[in-house]
């Protein structure tokens, strides 16, 4: 069974193929803008967002620790696969029905059919979810994403097609469920993917993973509802028409993000690895990936934030174009984003489940008052405004454990100079956005980059041998194994 050589390997290759993937989520979402009203785009957002958050509860929250045990074991991973799928199937189908009890209940007619659709796809998801946690700890990303991007590709030709035929959200929810099933028999005859063994499973691994339920199934459902509380409460306090322009703006960001989520996801199983056989050189390792990340991110976050307004023009039709405003605020969060994902991947490889909870915790007590006090008043702004809130909470969380458990005092200190340099930036391209709109964006990147960098150099996070360093780290991320 192959296994990527080197840390710099699990991100390549995997990385590349998401990005391909992002591009076609996203193409579909373009398309569907043109496709549908702003009151039906509304409604496949909120339907897209329910199934997100369905597809990552099978298993309760045991993902992240089947991820580990067959990265630092994998020796045993036919077993752990096998007590893993004897929980998420009968889960799965209580799931299934819930959501077509709920569907029936509290949704229009015309929902109904898109609800259905949902409630199937539970089934193959219950086998999609444990092969996916196999061959992530197997350091196969580079497996998953492309099954995942040829998956999005049949989702965006037979969901138009679907549209374009008349059958509209449900004859898209139709599709989602077809490629489900495809993708399910796809990984069952995979040689790659661990098989289920029914003698393997034994109550000891069950009392097991039945212990470490509350915890990690906390995680989970604190994770999902970040993401999808927005929509949900934007539908309660406005209307669907304002859920399309959030989900515009929210369709970006998470374009944006692909890439640093997917690179966190694949670090995570190889930062398990790197730190049970090496904790020294796994910690000097780990502030070498924090300095360059914070510096990268600051300089994506300013630039994205620039040319929001312009992307939001070219990309969306006149009916959402007021989400360049909120665009603009969500992409100066995927700066502090992508700090984030990479301090919970090393929570989870560091087994500390129990600080990343009080974390998520934290940021979704935040987001919700932050949701309630905001969104009514200032609609798909105000739940922007919410969501960078949040992530700045969540941050400041994970910042404090990091500098405990790895010995990295300075840490605080230096996530806010990056903040204030995040800050000088924004000022710099606001100011030309104020004095001379018609400019924007080519002069407010400039000037926004501008000031970042003045900013970061003058307080000392960005040396003069920066260049040298970032080399020195690359080859020794290449050297590891």
């Amino acid at each position: 069974m192959r296994k990527p050589s080197t840390l710099w390997s699990a991100l390549g290759s995997a990385v590349f193929l998401r990005l391909i993937m992002a591009v076609v989520n996203f193409g579909q979402f373009w398309i569907f803008t043109r496709l549908l009203p702003a009151e039906e785009l509304g409604g496949y957002a909120l339907m897209l967002g329910v199934l997100m958050m369905l597809h990552s509860l099978p298993l309760l929250g045991l993902s992240v620790p089947l991820i580990r045990r067959v990265a630092t074991d994998p020796e045993k991973a036919s077993e752990e696969v096998s007590n893993a799928f004897a929980l998420s199937l009968p889960m799965a189908i209580l799931m299934g029905l819930g959501v077509y009890v709920y569907g029936l209940t509290q949704f229009d007619d015309a929902l109904h059919g898109p609800m259905d659709c949902l409630a199937l796809t539970m089934i193959p998801v219950a086998w999609i979810l444990v092969a996916e946690c196999a061959l992530l700890g197997l350091e196969r990303m580079d497996l998953i994403a492309k099954v995942q991007g040829l998956e999005a590709l049949g989702r965006l030709i037979f969901g138009v097609l679907a549209i374009k035929l008349g059958y509209g959200l449900l004859g898209v929810f139709v599709c989602i469920f077809v490629l489900r099933c495809m993708v399910a028999l796809y990984y069952k005859m995979s040689s790659v993917v661990p098989d289920v063994r029914w003698p393997s499973v034994n109550w000891g691994f069950l009392q097991r993973n039945l212990r470490e339920i509350p915890t990690f199934i906390g995680i989970v459902i604190l994770a999902a509802l970040i993401l999808r509380l927005n929509v949900l409460v934007l539908e309660y306090t406005r209307d669907l028409a304002e859920v399309a322009i959030f989900a515009a703006s929210a369709r970006l960001y998470e374009a944006a993000l692909m890439l640093p989520i997917m690179a966190a996801q694949a670090l995570m199983p190889t930062l398990a690895r790197l730190l049970q056989e090496d904790e020294g050189r796994f910690k000097q390792m780990f502030r070498e990936v924090l300095a360059q990340i914070m510096l990268l991110g600051g300089l994506f976050g300013i630039g994205l934030a620039a040319l929001a307004t312009l992307v939001v023009y070219v990309i969306y039709p006149p009916h959402l174009q007021a989400a360049g405003t909120v665009f603009f605020w969500m992409a100066l969060g995927t700066a502090v984003a992508m700090v984030e994902q990479i301090l919970s991947s090393a929570m989870l490889a560091a087994k500390a489940q129990s600080a990343d909870m009080r974390s998520l915790l934290v940021s979704a007590v935040v987001l919700t008052l932050a949701l309630l006090l905001l969104t009514g008043q200032w609609g798909a702004m105000g739940a922007a405004w919410a969501s960078l809130i949040a992530l700045l909470s969540c941050l400041g969380m994970r910042i404090v454990w990091a500098a405990k458990r790895f010995a990295f005092p300075e840490l605080p200190s230096l996530a806010l100079r990056h903040l204030f340099s995040l800050f000088i930036g924004v000022l710099g391209l606001r100011a030309v956005h104020f004095v001379q709109p018609i400019a924007e964006p080519l002069w407010a990147l400039v000037a926004g980059l501008v000031a970042w960098y003045v900013s970061v150099r003058l307080s000392g996070v960005l040396s003069a041998d920066w260049w040298h360093r970032l080399r020195q780290w690359h080859a020794s991320v290449r050297a590891t194994r």
